[in-house]
């Protein structure tokens, strides 16, 4: 199973825990793989130093980790169908791979319901089906 995996699930589940913190679990183990952009990464680092105080050590440690586990992308093309860019940088993986979710916390995504017959999900949504 493919999923794209938002930047606030990889915060919530590698500062916070709980069922982000699941699904990136099972990304480890190998029985999901998930997918992400050399954007998104970018915007990790910069929400975990900034908003969330994280030292540059272990920002540079969980950009290793996640570089480990998830396969990264760089999408070429960008969809523009919401304001955020990184909502369509979400998006644009989807365009890239044949994806089965999208999994994020974010409204702006969630309101889609879906992209290109790729359903967006919550965590809860996606640990549930």
């Amino acid at each position: 199973m493919d999923v794209v995996v938002d930047t606030n699930i990889l915060v919530s589940g590698l500062l916070f825990g709980g069922k982000p913190e699941k699904i990136l679990n099972e990304i480890a183990k190998g029985n999901v793989c998930g997918h992400c952009s050399e954007y998104l990464l970018g915007e990790l680092a910069r929400v975990a130093s900034h908003k969330f105080k994280v030292g540059k050590e272990k920002v540079e440690g969980i950009d290793k980790l996640m570089r480990e586990i998830l396969v990264i992308h760089d999408p070429k093309s960008i969809p523009n169908l919401v304001r955020d860019a990184a909502d369509n940088n979400v998006l644009a993986i989807a365009d890239e791979a044949k994806m089965d979710y999208i999994i994020s916390g974010d409204k702006d995504l969630l309101v889609l319901k879906g992209y290109k017959n790729v359903p967006i999900v919550t965590a809860d949504e996606f640990l549930s089906s």
